[in-house]
């Protein structure tokens, strides 16, 4: 079982995907699988390096359990974007403090099942967040990255809306309590993890894991 096969079993991601639509449809041609022999290389505090197809999930870096980062070839690897990707990998492998920083922040997770189907369908499917795919901002805003189209979906064509829980409408703005704490125009609303991963990699330079390891232990104490 290679790097990949292992991290299917652990979180069905690609299994997931197919068995969605707009998901499955959005994916098509895509070559999910490693570049070549010499795609797996170490990588920062013990994870590993992927170069994958170009194609694979439309060319965007991701990472996949345990401790994988998925670039696709000829990508421009800049430190904030390896940071952000760690990132990724700390919240995956400390998710009990990190789901508490969460909260503290004024997040609350929400189960899939709660979200209208009609919204839920719509939805792109990210490997970092799939584990706890929806929580609600105050309790009550939960923001979606959803399909533009639905005819041809597109994972570099998604918008972030807001499900307001409790009139039941969809917002096409944040609600301002959240421009207030991140900032407004937030590249990726969609989902605290990404909130924090954009966030926290702008605002540190990591020179080794141990300095990331002690940074983010500060703040999620």
């Amino acid at each position: 079982m290679n790097e990949l096969q292992f991290a299917e079993f652990l979180d069905g991601y690609r299994t997931n995907c197919s068995k969605d639509t707009l998901n499955h449809l959005a994916r098509k041609g895509h070559a999910y699988t490693v570049m070549d022999q010499n795609s797996v290389k170490e990588g920062p505090g013990g994870s590993k390096l992927i170069t994958m197809y170009p194609n694979a999930d439309a060319g965007l870096p991701h990472t996949r359990p345990p401790n994988l980062i998925c670039v696709p070839a000829y990508y421009n690897l800049t430190n904030e974007t390896l940071l952000h990707e760690c990132l990724h990998i700390h919240q995956r492998n400390q998710k009990s403090k990190w789901e508490a920083y969460f909260s503290k922040q004024g997040w609350v997770p929400v189960a899939e099942s709660h979200v209208p189907e009609r919204w839920r369908r719509r939805v792109r499917l990210n490997p970092d967040t799939l584990d706890s795919r929806f929580y609600a901002w105050e309790n009550r805003y939960v923001p979606l990255p959803l399909f533009e189209r639905e005819d041809r979906p597109d994972l570099r064509e998604c918008v972030v809306r807001w499900w307001d829980q409790r009139s039941g409408g969809l917002l096409s703005e944040p609600p301002p309590s959240f421009v207030k704490a991140f900032g407004a125009n937030h590249p990726q609303a969609e989902h605290p993890r990404e909130v924090s991963a954009v966030n926290l990699s702008r605002q540190f330079r990591m020179s080794t894991w141990d300095e990331l390891e002690a940074y983010v232990g500060k703040i999620l104490s």
